[in-house]
């Protein structure tokens, strides 16, 4: 056999092997070996056709010898990859063994020339050898480019053509100009959820629709959208849920609810006070059985209340929040956020009676209101009052009210003594306004410290102060007034504050002056009380004080 020919053999058993890649793609590492083992009855019949053909070659003398890594690159060569070295000795199975021993009995029989089979075994091993190693060489390169599948194609045999119709799907697709933009897809959503609330039969399925039906228009912002309809649905339910048994009136109630009140803000105070008045109502006459809703729905009221500078019923909604006991961690942060804006907005004090008709009280209370009440005991709504007097550098005001009949308003006595360092005191006063309760609030302590100038003529107090206490009085055990709660020390991390009262005696002038009857006294009175009874005697006289800027 020339070489030539030899050479058409070895290539059609390359392109064999080929084929069987190809037609494996990218396949797991198990599946692939299967392939590759399902080949060997083709390759023995291959190797045994190509060794009958060679045996009866015309006496040509032939000594092949085992092929080096270059006489078989021709056939191996591929412009992706190159081939790893061939190993030096493949293990040849016992079937390969048989076939190559029977092919070598039947070449001996031919050619009378050639006394030992020996050459024709050497090619049939170089030929075996070669294919093993181009299918090992395939199986690895396959193997390393599984995620590639252009690589594993062209490797395999795959066509340019292929490749290119391969990456040509990865290209961007162009989207087609009648396909429904979002929003008419939300539309229509929302269209098919209406008519099958339309089409519900009895109660319980309408209303199971209605819900499902809220629940996509308030997830799509479509609302205002379908405000009339919406409007219908809660007449519905009203019929449907009557006593909002089903908790579906409730559902229907918050979006329209919601939706009514967001168009009030924009409108006008008296507007959202209309609004929020129909949640109180509505709260009167049914029970939110989902509690969270309750809450979310006053504090919703609180804020907008809160805008339009609607302190009071802000407050009674964040109390009606509360009385939810309400357990999301985002809506009890809004209640928080309301609440100190009322109180930002809402600048509030403490005072106290020193003359009928008159309260005293810190100017820095009262400074810059365009309204000032008194919050008397046993009375709902704060009584008005006007400033009468004030003293920016004492820190001092005094307020004038006309005081209710039937209110006990018993002006307190006025010390005009001294205390030393170490005098039992009590501060009574409204701190934090209502957020720990409404009544008054009673701390003690003792002197710290006695006024100097380093503490601007001011008692040191060991007393809890906290912002509401300003404008209260500094007691001592008889129940007198020593002093003007005015402000506490600077504090900070891991720094305690001290509280600080202005002594009465600094305030002797600007009383006599601005009071019509004014009553001091002048000696310390040697009976000393519980606080309890000094509770007693000074808690009747002290209010706090509300201001509107």
């Amino acid at each position: 056999m020339s070489p030539s020919e030899r050479q058409k053999k070895i290539n059609v058993i390359v392109e064999m092997c080929r084929e069987k890649v190809n037609a494996g793609g990218s396949i797991p590492f198990d599946t692939l070996l299967t392939k590759f083992a399902n080949l060997q009855p083709e390759l023995e019949a291959k190797l045994r056709e190509l060794a009958e053909t060679a045996g009866a070659s015309d006496e040509e003398a032939v000594t092949p010898t085992r092929p080096d890594a270059g006489s078989f690159s021709d056939v191996a060569s591929t412009p992706v990859a190159a081939a790893p070295p061939r190993p030096q000795a493949m293990p040849t199975s016992s079937a390969a063994q048989s076939s190559i021993s029977n092919s070598s009995a039947s070449q001996s029989s031919v050619v009378r020339r050639k006394q030992s089979p020996k050459p024709n075994m050497a090619l049939w091993f170089s030929v075996a050898g070669g294919v093993i190693a181009l299918a090992l060489v395939l199986l690895v390169v396959v193997l390393s480019s599984r995620d590639n599948r252009v690589t594993t194609d062209q490797l395999a045999g795959t066509s340019a053509e292929t490749v290119e119709e391969r990456v040509e799907v990865q290209k961007p697709v162009e989207v087609a100009s009648d396909l429904p933009k979002p929003g008419e897809t939300l539309t229509n959503a929302v269209s098919d959820l209406i008519q099958q609330v339309d089409a519900a039969q009895g109660g319980p399925a309408k209303l199971s629709a209605i819900k499902k039906a809220l629940e996509q228009i308030t997830a799509s912002g479509l609302v205002s959208d379908n405000a009339v309809k919406i409007a219908q649905w809660h007449d519905m339910a009203r019929e449907l849920d009557e006593n909002n048994g089903y908790g579906a009136l409730e559902i229907v109630f918050e979006v329209k609810w919601r939706h009514d009140l967001t168009q009030a803000v924009s409108t006008s105070k008296d507007a959202v006070v209309r609004e929020t008045d129909r949640l109180v109502e509505w709260d009167k006459q049914y029970d939110f059985r989902e509690k969270e809703r309750g809450a979310r729905l006053h504090v919703f009221a609180a804020e907008a209340l809160a805008k339009h500078k609607t302190p009071d019923k802000a407050k009674q909604h964040i109390a009606a929040a509360i009385q939810y006991r309400p357990q999301d961690a985002e809506l009890l942060a809004r209640m928080q956020s309301v609440f100190h804006s009322l109180r930002i907005a809402d600048g509030f004090g403490s005072g106290f009676a020193v003359a009928p008709g008159f309260i005293l009280t810190n100017h820095h209370v009262i400074k810059g209101a365009s309204e000032i009440s008194v919050k008397l005991r046993d009375i709902q709504e704060p009584v008005p009052a006007t400033l009468h007097a004030q003293n920016s550098a004492l820190d001092a005001a005094l307020i004038k009210l006309d005081v209710p009949d039937g209110v006990d308003f018993k002006p307190l006595k006025i010390a005009e003594f001294s205390l030393g360092r170490g005098a039992p005191v009590g501060v009574f006063g409204y701190p934090l306004g209502q957020e720990f309760g409404s009544g008054l609030k009673l701390t003690i302590g003792v002197v710290s410290a006695v006024p100097d100038r380093a503490n601007d003529g001011m008692y040191l107090l060991d007393c809890r102060v906290n912002f509401g206490n300003s404008g209260g009085p500094l007691c001592d055990k008889s129940g007198n007034v020593v002093g003007l709660v005015t402000a506490k020390s600077g504090g900070g991390q891991n720094v305690d504050s001290y509280g600080m009262a202005r002594p009465c005696m600094d305030l002797e002038s600007f009383l006599k002056t601005n009071l019509p009857a004014y009553e001091a006294i002048a000696e310390r009175p040697s009976e000393r009380l519980e606080w309890d009874a000094v509770d007693r005697i000074v808690s009747p006289s002290v209010f706090m004080i509300m201001v509107k800027h």
